[in-house]
């Protein structure tokens, strides 16, 4: 949803008119915002359902037509539906409101048959870099003048700051939620791209917290599947009788007597990673409370209650019955588990 921020002078100013019932000094943007989310909520209790109807199938009429993906049927229906709502609102508002801007409603979904979604066409850019280029203006009485002279001046400096070295610019400095940047592991475990920011706690896992935490890890490493297929053509020829469950209590045990093996050997296909994967994690765990991991800032749901932002719900794809199943959560917990040779996984506990 799209919201608006106002500065202090901004609310001042706002507050003043409301007691007249009038808002002014709303960009276009504003007001669409207004018109689209605010208004059909903000009317319903002040005015009668004749009157508040119609502005409300208005509301939804821009709200779907502004919309990322449209469909044709779905204009068409606009089309006739926009008619009907005009004629609505001619019964309640007086013939002056009817100017060539409400008038232009009865042609928006025409033009969106033929030029496409509104987003690519409208002027909420255009209007943000024209308000860039109105802050250029230093001396009034040549505006034209003062943001050709301001305009340059960013633009060199902007060429400056892409090709200095060694210097951290806008363009160069690490991004705001920063993930730690490339790692050197190969291992699809272990390269992640996580950066733990606060709230460390080392605290000691028991087996049975270990167990769930190592297999989903070697579920989820597709280097690792060619050993679990393996492993399960064994088992099938021992005995078709739960072929899951068996696979999950033997197969890290079987892994790793089998990759022992092979890098004994000095097999290729086994890595020093790969090799490390087998030991599983550690006794000893840590836990965070807030990471960077893709750019993103992840908050634990303990953290969050009390913050205006909120980053803790997640999803982990599944199957349940043989279907895929999306499993929804909040996030409680940030784990690191260290594996031999100074690797580790991150790993995300929800509820």
């Amino acid at each position: 949803m799209s919201t608006t921020t106002f500065t202090d002078g901004y609310v001042s100013n706002i507050s003043r008119n409301v007691k007249d019932g009038k808002i002014t000094g709303l960009k276009t943007h504003d007001c669409h915002v207004l018109l689209q989310r605010l208004l059909p909520v903000g009317i319903r209790s002040f005015l009668s359902k004749d009157v508040c109807d119609p502005i409300v199938e208005l509301a939804s009429f821009f709200e779907q037509i502004c919309a990322k993906t449209l469909k044709v049927a779905d204009l068409d229906r606009l089309q006739r539906d926009i008619v009907v709502i005009l004629c609505k609102l001619e019964q309640i508002f007086p013939p002056a409101f009817f100017d060539i801007m409400i008038h232009l409603a009865v042609h928006l979904p025409h033009e969106a048959k033929i030029a496409g979604p509104v987003g690519y066409r409208w002027m909420f850019p255009i209007e943000r870099k024209l308000g860039d280029l109105q802050d250029y203006v230093r001396n009034r009485a040549r505006p034209e003048g003062s943001i050709a002279e301001g305009y340059i001046a960013e633009e060199s400096l902007t060429f400056c700051s892409m090709y200095l070295n060694d210097i951290e610019t806008v363009f160069t400095r690490p991004e705001r939620n920063y993930d730690g940047g490339e790692t050197t592991a190969m291992l699809s475990v272990f390269a992640q791209n996580v950066q733990p920011l606060g709230g460390y706690k080392m605290v000691d896992w028991s087996d049975e917290e270990k167990e769930p935490a190592y297999w989903y890890i070697l579920d989820n490493c597709d280097e690792v599947e060619p050993f679990k297929t393996q492993h399960y053509e064994i088992l099938k020829r021992d005995s078709q009788v739960k072929l899951e469950e068996r696979q999950r209590d033997q197969f890290p045990s079987w892994f790793k007597t089998h990759i022992t093996e092979l890098y004994n050997l000095g097999s290729s296909d086994v890595t020093r990673e790969l090799y490390a994967l087998t030991f599983g994690p550690e006794d000893s765990v840590g836990t965070y409370t807030i990471c960077n991991a893709n750019s993103v800032r992840w908050h634990v749901k303990q953290l969050e209650q009390t913050r205006t932002m909120q980053n803790s719900g997640i999803m982990v794809p599944g199957s349940h019955n043989n279907s895929e199943s999306d499993f929804y959560g909040q996030l409680v917990s940030i784990v690191k588990l260290d594996f031999p040779y100074g690797y580790s996984v991150f790993l995300f506990k929800g509820e």
